[in-house]
């Protein structure tokens, strides 16, 4: 997934541990990937369900792409 130069990679991840998504940006990188409830487990191959908060934030602030691995709940 890209950075949007304006939208950022388009997603609010909402709790720290696990981290769930909260929303999604319309028109953003993450519209039709993610959905809020949606679980991210793995950001660039590295395991974050028990990582700090730091440390997710700083796995996506610098970077203009990533690539993330999540687990989606039915609805």
């Amino acid at each position: 997934m890209r950075r949007d130069p304006v939208l950022g990679f388009g997603f609010v991840a909402g709790s720290e541990k696990p981290v769930v998504v909260r929303s999604v940006t319309p028109g953003g990188p993450s519209e039709g990937r993610l959905t809020p409830g949606d679980e991210i487990i793995m950001i660039n191959d590295e395991p974050v369900s028990s990582a700090p908060r730091e440390r997710v934030i700083d796995l996506v602030r610098y970077r203009n792409s990533m690539s993330l691995t999540y687990i989606q709940y039915p609805c």
